[in-house]
């Protein structure tokens, strides 16, 4: 089963850092990417740089930083904006 590694360290307290990725990713070949909600551009790029393949995915959290994840080479975005979009978009309202 594919997993996904979560980096929140704003509600953990407890950041993943590079090494902790490459570590947790030589142990487990099912890891297939990271979710990075730490809201800091750098630390997305630090884990780019640490990715331990060529398939694997790197996710933001962070809406604003959408844009300079995607080019950057980020998969993409796990957004918590987008139920709300969802309900203005179709009139039901926020």
């Amino acid at each position: 089963m594919p997993v996904y590694l979560y980096n929140m360290p704003g509600m953990t307290h407890n950041p993943l850092t590079p090494d902790v990725l490459k570590k947790v990713c030589a142990q487990c070949e099912n890891v297939v990417g990271i979710k990075d909600s730490s809201m800091d551009h750098m630390t997305f790029l630090d884990f780019q740089m640490a990715q331990p393949r060529e398939d694997f995915e790197l996710i933001t959290g962070n809406d604003a930083q959408l844009l300079t994840a995607l080019m950057a080479g980020g998969a993409g975005g796990v957004s918590c904006d987008c139920r709300c979009a969802e309900r203005c978009a179709d009139g039901r309202g926020g």
